[in-house]
């Protein structure tokens, strides 16, 4: 199979963000809302849906809901339209079913466990139920920084601004900023947010003239470990792929003027290399990548969305290596509370690396394809005839050779945690580093299905 563009789709807008999950690609199509695809073809991406929104969307994340088979929401930070979900149960039914204006433009969002992590233009967090609409908590964080990505691993949110990277523990309660650390770096005078990826303990922050790679693997003590420089000044994103390999968004400029194709670089089996192998041309602006079933899905401006085959057919017979990692204290996974969100990272080994699936084995159980390392959707809720479900993942290449994880059975318990409260009133940020929060009471479990 050649590499290169396999298929492209049109889309009305600026394409400039995608998410890809269970056979479905979302793009943030700018001031035509977002797109939908049914990518299951792989090849020939097919537009099932597409839903204007109030503001101009930047960024979007998908949601498996929970005990739903193929059931999905995006989440979509919309600019001035603040935070929008849409609920795509049905795509051809497609609809808005929460907009929550915010205290200024949204730029960024991720979401977890049925809560979505807004990143504001002024420098606030906000934890959003995507459920209600209700804000649940608002963080200002220290110096009021630029914000530009939001990401989520292993129960923590990641949020990157200019110049800084902040870690959020998102299993405590209540937010707070557990440590931060210096991404060197700026924005080009074509004004592109910078992005950020989060993967196996290394995050991936861009600038303007390259990427910085960074240790999240301890939330309480971030480190700075590269500081990449290049001669191109039109670096938008860099994807690693899980097998040391990355994909990349980036031009020699960061206007719109000149090439703006993706690149594929060595980052090496430490993640931590930066050597370019080869360009991969698109007919577009490529500004954001998301990898699934092993293919490169690229939002690409006004040419809206190309399929990318970035790796030849792996014609080997020899099964990639499978590890399933829970977030957990114990070598096995603990009893759960029903309304409790499990991030189980896994990561394989192998030559050519296309697609990570990861499936909950329980009666009428949700099975969620996702990329490298991402968390699982939600497990199923506890129920008269459902005290607990098994897991497993697999990885499986080019060439059609796959290998299964460990299987957990992991028992689901009742919520025993009493709903929190603290000051409603939110405060102006103080001159100091110390955040300023606003919390709201909740009194239903977050990830409860409507």
């Amino acid at each position: 199979m050649a590499t290169g563009v396999l298929g492209t789709a049109d889309t009305p807008g600026n394409a400039v963000d995608v998410a890809a999950m269970n056979n479905y690609v979302a793009v943030a199509d700018s001031e035509t809302g977002v797109a939908l695809f049914n990518v299951e073809s792989g090849f020939t991406p097919t537009r099932v849906a597409q839903v204007d929104t109030p503001g101009s969307a930047r960024s979007l994340a998908l949601i498996a809901r929970p005990n739903a088979q193929d059931a999905l929401r995006v989440a979509v930070a919309d600019g001035p339209g603040g935070l929008v979900v849409i609920d795509l149960g049905l795509p051809a039914n497609a609809r808005i079913t929460q907009q929550v204006r915010l205290t200024a433009n949204a730029v960024a969002v991720a979401a977890l466990g049925g809560v979505g992590y807004v990143g504001l233009a002024n420098g606030e967090v906000n934890a959003v139920d995507l459920n209600s609409g209700v804000i649940l908590e608002r963080l200002r964080l220290p110096n009021n920084p630029n914000i530009q990505d939001v990401a989520i691993s292993r129960n923590t949110l990641f949020v990157l601004g200019v110049g800084r990277l902040f870690a959020l523990p998102l299993d405590e309660g209540e937010l707070r900023v557990s440590s931060s650390v210096d991404s060197p770096g700026g924005i080009g005078a074509g004004q592109r947010r910078l992005r950020l990826f989060v993967a196996d303990g290394l995050a991936y922050a861009s600038h303007t003239a390259g990427f910085n790679v960074l240790d999240v693997s301890d939330r309480e003590n971030l480190r700075s470990l590269r500081v990449n420089n290049t001669s191109s000044f039109g670096w938008k994103q860099m994807v690693p792929n899980g097998s040391g390999l990355g994909i990349a968004c980036v031009s020699p400029n960061s206007t719109d003027d000149g090439p703006h194709h993706v690149s594929l670089y060595n980052l090496g089996n430490d993640g931590l290399g930066s050597t370019f192998l080869t360009t991969l041309q698109t007919p577009g602006l490529a500004t954001a990548a998301a990898l699934y079933n092993g293919l490169a899905y690229i939002a690409d401006g006004r040419a809206g969305l190309q399929v990318l085959n970035y790796l030849a057919y792996d014609a080997g017979n020899q099964p990639p290596t499978i590890r399933l990692a829970a977030d957990f204290p114990s070598t096995r996974p603990r009893p759960r509370k029903a309304s409790s969100s499990p991030s189980l990272p896994a990561s394989a080994t192998t030559f050519r690396w296309p697609a990570l699936s990861s499936m909950w084995t329980a009666t009428a159980s949700p099975s969620t394809e996702t990329t490298p390392s991402s968390p699982c959707s939600s497990p199923p809720l506890l129920g008269p005839n459902r005290t607990s479900f098994r897991l497993r993942a697999r990885a499986f290449d080019t060439g059609g050779n796959f290998a299964w994880s460990t299987e957990y059975n992991v028992n689901l318990v009742p919520d025993a945690t009493a709903p929190g409260s603290s000051g409603a009133s939110r405060r102006p940020a103080p001159s100091s580093d110390r955040p300023t929060r606003s919390r709201r009471i909740s009194a239903s479990p977050l990830t409860q299905p409507p």
